[in-house]
């Protein structure tokens, strides 16, 4: 902490026990559950759309196959933390 109470530096926070980050480049991040949920990035205009979404019961996504997910946005971009194990899917740009 700084002397003025805020939090020094510049660093990302570690997210809270059993979840992982969602976000994208420098917006504000929200947590999500590591055993349930995938992180949904849409870009809704000038910020991206963050969401936690809760993922179908049996699906093990695995890097590059996220098919489980039955999310069309993972067709452009699903990524699978090798870390932490946290899904993150990139809806494409509208058109």
């Amino acid at each position: 902490m700084s002397d003025s109470g805020g939090l020094s530096g510049d660093a990302e926070c570690p997210p809270p026990a059993g979840q992982f980050t969602c976000t994208y480049e420098y917006q504000v991040p929200i947590y999500c559950d590591l055993e349930t949920d995938y992180c949904k990035v849409d870009p809704t205009g000038d910020l991206y759309s963050l969401a936690c979404v809760t993922r179908p019961a049996t699906c093990e996504p695995a890097p590059e196959n996220c098919d489980c997910l039955e999310d069309p946005c993972a067709d452009n971009y699903c990524g699978v933390d090798e870390e932490l194990g946290g899904i993150t899917v990139l809806c494409p740009l509208p058109e």
